[in-house]
């Protein structure tokens, strides 16, 4: 673990932007009701939309709810959506209109080459550590500080590298569906060895081949085939159905597009020294780190992991619970008719309000000022029962391949 220190950033040439602070947005007007919210584009969610507001911070897209005065709140989104992904998570934390005890200012920063309405990012700045300064430039200029940091897919891995080089901004983190790990280190942050590897043999794999050959049906068919078949294999069809996966989601794409692919070929992109374990963590070596995507996560920042679908390590999870304050892990588990789904990548979409219910219950009980007397006991049991141990380790086994 590290102490509350924040990791100086490198020098960030932010590209310049075509749009304008409360431009019309393609993924707040086509997206953020159509493909993220219950019932579509129904007159609640055009009512909620009204509140949202389309803006550029420091050269980063954003959609912003509330008011600033209000305890922020902040999302990274992951692949392959946007940061309309958050439709139902501003509906229940943030603005008028928030059913929450708390209500927030939200922000949902995009990804680069994550917004169809802003340019490509320039090759060099293709870097998850140009990544997390781009997200900390734009909170700087909002002046946001005890953060609720909320992250899911990629954005996890984005969010765990922002809590690594920022600690002090941020008072709590809500890890959605993608854990760290602890083990087998080597082949994770050795480019080579992770390039040969079984898991990269998967769907990121093709996900890179895209990027680099820039073919937008590469990446749509990719996406489609695998994680269609894997949804089909567990007889769940909504296990791994992107939300958005008919979004137009990079500028200039069809579909998807490939230039989303630069996530994952950071990864295994170590030409000319540029290995992203250096970028991130400079004279570090791999041998200290303790996770595999940070050398160390800040004791000042308490963690709620809340998961469904990911393969889960013990040792992870046992972590968590061993740190002394208040962190902790529910497993998501829900029902429709005789069909119990306890594997759904998108259950902060599809399961929404079980979702939000187990974020705010947490929330209670981490910030003070949050707490009342009395808090929902819907978590998942806190302790590794026999079927637990079972579940988790099949887990890692059966989702290997989709971590992020």
């Amino acid at each position: 673990m590290c102490e509350a220190t924040d990791v100086p950033d490198a020098t960030v040439t932010f590209s310049a932007h075509t749009i304008q602070s409360g431009d019309a947005s393609t993924i707040l007007d086509d997206q953020f009701c159509q493909n993220y919210f219950p019932g579509g584009d129904a007159d609640d969610c055009k009512s909620l939309r009204t509140e949202v507001q389309t803006e550029v911070r420091a050269g980063v897209p954003t959609l912003e709810v509330g008011d600033r005065s209000l305890p922020a709140m902040v999302f990274f989104h992951g692949w392959p959506d946007t940061a309309a992904i958050w439709a139902q998570q501003f509906e229940y934390f943030c603005g008028s209109r928030a059913k929450s005890t708390t209500r927030y200012f939200c922000v949902a920063p995009s990804n680069m080459n994550f917004n169809p309405d802003y340019p490509l990012a320039e090759k060099s700045d293709l870097f998850l550590d140009v990544q997390v300064d781009k997200f900390h430039g734009a909170l700087e200029e909002l002046k946001l500080k005890d953060i609720t940091l909320v992250m899911f897919d990629f954005g996890s891995n984005i969010g765990f590298k922002f809590a690594y080089r920022f600690p002090t901004i941020l008072g709590r983190v809500i890890v959605l569906d993608t854990p760290m790990s602890k083990e087998n280190l080597n082949y994770w942050l050795d480019p080579v060895k992770y390039k040969a590897s079984l898991f990269y043999s998967g769907y990121q794999k093709g996900n890179v081949e895209a990027y680099l050959e820039n073919n937008d049906t590469t990446m749509s068919v990719n996406m489609n085939d695998t994680l269609g078949a894997y949804s089909m294999a567990v007889n769940a069809p909504y296990t791994l159905s992107p939300p958005c996966y008919n979004c137009t989601i990079a500028p200039q794409a069809s579909g998807i597009g490939a230039q989303t692919g630069w996530l994952y070929n950071t990864f295994v992109n170590d030409a000319e020294g540029e290995v992203w374990t250096e970028r991130l963590a400079p004279g570090v070596p791999i041998n200290e780190w303790e996770f595999n995507m940070i050398p160390s996560f800040p004791d000042t920042v308490p963690l709620y992991f809340l998961f469904s679908s990911i393969g889960v390590e013990i040792p992870y999870l046992q972590w968590i619970k061993a740190r002394d304050d208040g962190s902790d892990w529910d497993h998501l588990q829900a029902k429709i008719g005789n069909y119990s789904y306890n594997n759904d990548h998108w259950f902060s979409v599809r399961f929404s309000a079980m979702t939000n219910k187990h974020m705010e219950d947490w929330l209670k009980k981490i910030v003070p000022d949050v707490s009342d007397d009395q808090v929902s006991s819907t978590s998942y049991p806190h302790f590794l029962t026999f079927s637990m141990l079972l579940f988790v380790e099949f887990s890692l086994v059966a989702s290997s391949y989709f971590a992020f």
